[in-house]
């Protein structure tokens, strides 16, 4: 609100508090800054909840390819050794 001079109903000759165009249109840019703040903060959260879940889906595939891996190379492994076995090398 601003203080303005007008002319009193009362004659006191005085000031009252009076709402200007721009004392209104302040209120609405800070309400829509808040609305579009408290907007901005829930998607915050849910694209950090969903970065979370993507890092453990991750880690998951991490692990499940480690351990194809790992039996992949197991298999490559008795494979060598097998071939060798048979050419009289190992």
């Amino acid at each position: 609100m601003s203080e303005m001079p007008v002319d009193s109903p009362h004659g006191s000759g005085g000031t009252e508090t009076v709402s200007t165009e721009s004392d209104t249109m302040l209120r609405r840019f800070t309400s829509q800054l808040a609305t579009e703040r408290a907007a901005a903060l829930r998607e915050l959260g849910e694209a950090s909840t969903l970065n979370e879940e993507l890092r453990a889906e991750n880690e998951r595939l991490r692990t499940q390819l480690e351990h194809i891996s790992n039996r992949r190379v197991v298999r490559l492994t008795d494979r060598l050794a097998r071939g060798l076995r048979r050419t009289g090398r190992g």
